[in-house]
């Protein structure tokens, strides 16, 4: 799928989009944004306006129909697009990771950039 912010949705699709199902409000406002799309598939951003929870969704239109499956997510817009551009996590990465959660010295570093 490519990245993109640029691409049109259609109404059937809106409305699909337009319920909540983490607050179960319909017609509340929903924020959408297009994140990529590949033929007659397109990946959305939705978060709610009311609970303001996001979910990605996948979302299939072929003619008439049109159906849709969604992520519960606690990412940002801004993570969906900086995610492809982010070094792969090593097996190194992981070990190193794992002896550092017992290091006194790295915890106190954590601490202080939280």
């Amino acid at each position: 799928m490519s990245m993109s912010r640029k691409h049109s949705v259609s109404a059937e699709t809106l409305r699909l989009l337009s319920f909540c199902p983490l607050c179960e409000r319909r017609n509340t406002g929903m924020d959408a944004q297009m994140v990529g799309s590949s033929g007659e598939t397109q990946l959305m951003y939705v978060q709610c306006r009311v609970c303001h929870h996001s979910l990605l969704t996948l979302v299939l239109q072929n003619g008439e129909l049109v159906s849709s499956v969604g992520l519960v997510t606690d990412l940002s817009l801004e993570d969906l697009f900086r995610i492809p551009k982010q070094k792969s996590v090593s097996i190194d990465d992981v070990l190193l990771a794992h002896r550092s959660f017992g290091n006194k010295e790295y915890i106190r570093k954590m601490i202080k950039r939280a």
